[in-house]
C-alpha cells in the first residue's frame, strides 16, 4: 500500500475521506490499471520474444545454407577433378598427349565447371539473403512489438489515472 498512498492522497480517498465507497473504488480502480499494465507488457515481451526466436531461426538457416554452398562447391570441384582425371587416363591410353585439342577440351571442360559452380555460388548466396533479411525484419518486428508495449502501458497508466481522478472528482462532488 506504500506505493498507492500517495496516489490515493492525492486524489482525496484517503482514510479520513468520508465516502468510503469512493477509497475502495479508486482501490479497485488502481489495481485495474495495475493489471492492465502488466497485461500489455507481458504480451508485448512475449510477441517480442517470438520475433526474437524466429530472427535466430532465420540467421541459423542463413549460415546452414551458406555452408551447404562451400559444400556443394567442393562436392562440385571433386567431380570435375574425378571427370579430369579419367578423361586424362582415356587420352594417356590411346597414346594422345594432352597438347592442341585434348588440352583446349580440358580447359573448356574446367570452364563450363567454374562457371557452374560460379552459378550455384550466387544461388545459395541469394538464398542465404534472403534469409538474413527475413532475421532483419524478424528483429524489427520485435523492436516494434517491445515499443508497442511500452506505448500501450504509458496509455493504460494514462487512461487510468483519468478515470480514477474523474472517481475522485465525481465523489468530491457529490
Amino acid at each position: 500500500m506504500g506505493f498507492f498512498a500517495p496516489i490515493v492522497g492525492l486524489l482525496g480517498g484517503g482514510a479520513g475521506a468520508g465516502a468510503g465507497g469512493g477509497f475502495l473504488s479508486t482501490v479497485i480502480k488502481i489495481g485495474s490499471v495495475i493489471s492492465k499494465v502488466a497485461g500489455i507488457s507481458g504480451g508485448a515481451e512475449s510477441q517480442a520474444s517470438m520475433y526474437e526466436y524466429n530472427r535466430q531461426v532465420a540467421e541459423r538457416n542463413a549460415a546452414q545454407i551458406r555452408r551447404a554452398s562451400l559444400a556443394e562447391q567442393s562436392s562440385r570441384r571433386d567431380e570435375m577433378r574425378r571427370f579430369l582425371s579419367t578423361r586424362q587416363a582415356k587420352y594417356a591410353a590411346a597414346g594422345v598427349t594432352m597438347a592442341g585439342s585434348p588440352l583446349e577440351t580440358q580447359l573448356e571442360t574446367i570452364q563450363i565447371y567454374e562457371d557452374d559452380i560460379s552459378n550455384l555460388t550466387w544461388e545459395y548466396d541469394i538464398a542465404a539473403q534472403r534469409q538474413e533479411s527475413q532475421g532483419a525484419i524478424e528483429q524489427f518486428k520485435a523492436d516494434q512489438a517491445r515499443r508497442g508495449g511500452r506505448i500501450g502501458i504509458g496509455q493504460a497508466l494514462v487512461s487510468g489515472i483519468g478515470d480514477i481522478a474523474k472517481m475522485s472528482l465525481s465523489s468530491q462532488l457529490a
